[in-house]
């Protein structure tokens, strides 16, 4: 049996997975709003950099490893959805 293969310029579909912006081990639900689909290799490299952090974990974790010096990320809450 001949085994398939794919035309060197198609790229295979991208597997994807739902993300819970709101992670369910800190109150996250399965409501729409709280997920979003994303590809599972970008959804793995999340949770490896960033675990279940909040989101003021996760910019603590950028200003003090990843941006220039000169530069500082800030996190504001949304008018109305504070945590």
């Amino acid at each position: 049996m001949k085994k398939k293969t794919m035309h060197p310029h198609v790229r295979p579909k991208p597997i994807m997975e739902p993300h819970h912006r709101k992670p369910k081990s800190k109150g996250g639900t399965k409501r729409p709003a709280n997920i979003s689909k994303v590809r599972q290799t970008q959804h793995r490299a999340w949770h490896t950099l960033f675990a279940n952090y909040s989101p003021a974990e996760i910019v603590a974790i950028i200003n003090a490893i990843w941006l220039d010096p000169d530069f500082y990320l800030i996190l504001r809450y949304t008018k109305g959805r504070k945590p």
